[in-house]
């Protein structure tokens, strides 16, 4: 009997034509299938409808393309040669076609596997040469779509379609609804539901379209939509564009995710990407997820693993925390989290955070703003509540800590604390550096201060000194003993004072202040030495101040070395280091005294020396570096390694000697008067650098060169490595952004006798970037007023 020979391949501009002819030799191609195996569930076959060419209404296999589709081409007779294979779609080849095989029970059918094939593509896949014949009579080919999720076969995903698959959900594939079981895994589940509804709306594409889809690899979250509309992924992340149309995708990262650029037809790292598709397309949209160096703060007396970890955001993370024998981990900063025997976790971390670390004597008492005076018993479990009751029960060589909070009023003034010894300090102590603040906002009496420490061996640490009233006493803080350290804080005084008054002032010796800042209206702000006492051997280490001008008649100077006109001894040996007097005011004549400068050394004072110190922006009368040996002419007052810069009130000049050595010294930026006081006998010098700008402290030969800090640090007086340059970088400036933020707080002092205005946001504490592109910082601010180019590795 005669066959008809169906299906030679034609190209059209709508794609391949079936055409017919009639040979007696030739083949009958009587059905093909698109087969799966669905796991333990076996083998489907999907029927193509063999009569649909490319454009037409070709039948849809909805299933996952996956690792494949077995093709099988069924004839009506014996297969000898099964032919050659390929797959196109209306831009040419497409995808991948094994070679062709000859199977079934009557050898009667030619099977290949075609892979590579994206979700909604138009295929037409053919054979050629079947069984040797030539010239088209062995050519044959189908058309078929593939849409994941178009189990209806309307060339659209829609509702329908997932309400039929949830119909028959949680029924195993079968003969009977294996086009249901989207991922062929044999059993139909909530992954095939969302596989449909991930396609909700796509329809097939035509022949007059491409299709463009979108992939979001990399470890990060994030959405891409499309302009025109179609894509949005999140749900939808393929569409159909008009060939030849622009198409912009913009990606939008998720929190805690990073968009980091473009792959596969689209390209760039800017979030939107615009290309004009001629054929079917494919974009990645690149999402990192966030990641956080975690690296904590730890104290003396024990240790922390690993020393630093990068942290996904989300995810949290855990240290292991040894303390040495005999003392105990207290954990604080922001990262949050909780301590279990030697493991601490985190919580889930969102952002940059800090963990804080510090080991007690296991005997340390604890005070906590939820604790309580009667019922407490001072552990850390449960605190007492003020720190006034707490220091009353402690004996020398104690350590209290006080956890992170507010503490109110006179109750939590540091006072009367026992002495320790020069090998057990007692030792009143901050959970976290500058955590802790003590506040003042009601009257006091005159010597009310807020801290008052009148023995010796006696350590202060981490505390923000906080006096929110005006004319109140003299000083908020006050050192009568000797062998003391105040460290790590800051003595803030908002609003007037009278005609005396400070920050701090030390009347011992021997003391330490180191790592401390200080702002507001101010006589002497920083001060050692009284008329009639002895003050010997003081060390101020890295301090920061700014002076605020009230309403006193008398204010004088940001740091003062002070003395008795006929005692020529009680005032000595005192060491300012890496100390810097920044942005104060010049409170004009007004009656009174005019403020002197950024150091004020007079009177009886001698053998003070400034290492790596700074004079910045001041508004002074005389001068930056008041360093004269006043009323009986002492000598051998020092300055090395100092920077005087920006004095635009000075009216004597920016350094006022008396015969002074100096060494390495830089003067220069806008200074109203000379560089020395012309009065006195010209200072002897080496190496000074001249006014010039800009400088430059990162090398300032022959001048000022300060990069280092001066004495190791916890070093007092006569201590190994007190007065040598260390090798350790002084920029960026210890705790500079709890500083900056205080400093911000101090209130605006009215006008008053004070023909300046008080811009309280104003030098490093001002708004605004610095010109190394991030917010001003401390550092910043000194570099590049200072005309310092400040490098990525110093401020960030």
């Amino acid at each position: 009997m005669k066959k008809l020979v169906v299906h030679l391949v034609a190209f059209t501009a709508i794609g391949l034509v079936a055409l017919n002819a009639l040979d007696a030799s030739a083949l009958a191609l009587t059905g093909v299938k698109s087969r799966k195996v669905h796991g333990a569930a076996g083998q489907f076959d999907l029927t193509i409808d063999i009569t649909q060419t490319l454009g037409t209404s070709v039948t849809v296999e909805p299933r996952v393309i996956g690792s494949g589709h077995v093709i099988v081409f069924q004839f009506d007779t014996v297969i000898t040669t099964p032919g050659v294979a390929s797959a196109v779609d209306p831009f040419g080849s497409i995808g991948t076609v094994s070679a062709p095989a000859i199977t079934g029970a009557g050898n009667n059918e030619v099977s290949m596997t075609l892979t590579g094939i994206s979700d909604n593509k138009r295929v037409t896949v053919s054979l050629s040469q079947v069984n040797g014949l030539m010239g088209g009579l062995g050519d044959f080919a189908v058309s078929m779509g593939f849409l994941v999720g178009d189990v209806d076969i309307t060339r659209v995903v829609n509702s329908v379609d997932i309400s039929r698959i949830k119909v028959r959900s949680g029924r195993p594939a079968s003969a009977a609804t294996f086009i249901h079981d989207l991922n062929a895994a044999g059993a139909i589940n909530s992954a095939d539901i969302s596989a449909a509804k991930s396609r909700l709306g796509l329809p097939l594409v035509s022949v007059s379209e491409v299709s463009l889809s979108v992939a979001k690899p990399g470890t990060g979250t994030g959405s891409v939509t499309s302009i025109p509309a179609g894509i949005n992924c999140g749900a939808a992340c393929a569409a159909n564009f008009a060939r030849n149309s622009s198409v912009t995708l913009t990606a939008a990262p998720d929190f805690g995710s990073t968009f980091s650029g473009w792959s596969g037809n689209c390209s760039g790292t800017l979030a939107s990407s615009s290309i004009i598709p001629a054929s079917n397309a494919n974009c990645a949209a690149i999402f990192a997820v966030n990641t956080y160096p975690i690296t904590p703060t730890v104290g003396a007396n024990g240790t922390v693993s690993p020393s630093t970890q990068i942290v996904n955001w989300g995810t949290a993370t855990t240290f292991t925390v040894t303390p040495n024998a005999s003392f105990m981990a207290v954990i604080s900063g922001t990262c949050g989290g909780t301590l279990a025997g030697t493991m601490y976790t985190t919580t889930p971390i969102n952002g940059f955070c800090s963990v804080v670390v510090i080991f007690v004597p296991a005997t340390a008492n604890f005070v906590s703003t939820t604790g309580n005076d009667t019922t407490g018993i001072g552990s850390i479990s449960s605190p007492w509540k003020t720190i006034g009751f707490a220091v009353g029960r402690l004996v020398g060589g104690n350590t209290l800590v006080v956890r992170n909070g507010l503490y109110v009023g006179l109750p939590n003034f540091i006072t009367n604390v026992p002495s320790g010894t020069a090998g057990q300090y007692t030792t009143i102590m901050a959970e976290s550096p500058m955590e802790v603040r003590i506040q003042s906002t009601t009257t006091l009496q005159y010597d009310d201060n807020q801290l008052f420490l009148s023995g010796n061996y006696i350590k202060v640490d981490g505390f923000i000194f906080d006096l929110a009233i005006s004319d109140v006493p003299p000083y908020i803080g006050q050192v009568d003993g000797s062998f003391n350290k105040i460290t790590r804080s800051i003595f803030k005084r908002s609003g007037n004072i009278d005609r005396y008054g400070g920050l701090l002032e030390l009347n011992g010796n021997d003391n330490l202040v180191e790592d401390t800042a200080g702002v507001g209206a101010c006589r002497y702000c920083f001060k050692q030495g009284g008329t009639m006492q002895v003050t010997q051997r003081n060390i101020w280490r890295r301090v920061v101040a700014r002076f605020d001008y009230g309403n006193s008649p008398e204010p004088k100077a940001t740091f003062s070395t002070y003395g008795n006109d006929l005692v020529n001894t009680n005032v000595s040996d005192h060491l300012y280091q890496n100390a810097i007097a920044i942005d104060g005011q010049n409170p004009g004549n007004n009656g009174g005294e005019e403020k002197y400068g950024g150091f004020y050394t007079i009177k009886s004072a001698t053998r003070v020396t400034l290492q790596g110190s700074m004079v910045l922006n001041e508004g002074v009368g005389y001068s930056g570096m008041h360093l004269r040996d006043y009323a009986i002419g002492l000598t051998n007052n020092f300055a090395t390694n100092s920077v005087v810069w920006n004095l635009p009130g000075s009216n004597t000049g920016a350094v006022g000697v008396k015969g002074q050595p100096l060494d390495h010294l830089t003067i220069g930026g806008n200074i109203a008067g000379a560089a020395f006081n012309g009065n006195d006998p010209a200072p002897t010098f080496s190496l000074l650098k001249p006014i010039v700008a800009p400088a430059n402290i990162l090398n300032n030969t022959p001048g000022a060169v300060v990069l280092k800090r001066y004495g190791v640090t916890g070093t007092r007086w006569g201590e190994p490595g007190y007065d040598q340059l260390t090798t350790e970088d002084l920029w960026p400036w210890a705790f500079q952004d709890k500083i900056k933020a205080v400093f911000r707080e101090v209130n605006s002092v009215p006008a008053g006798n004070n023909p300046t205005t008080n811009n309280t946001l104003r030098g490093f504490a001002a708004n605004g970037n610095g010109l190394y592109g991030g917010p001003i910082t401390l550092t910043s601010y000194i570099w590049e007023m200072t005309g310092t180019p400040c490098p990525p590795t110093v401020c960030f």
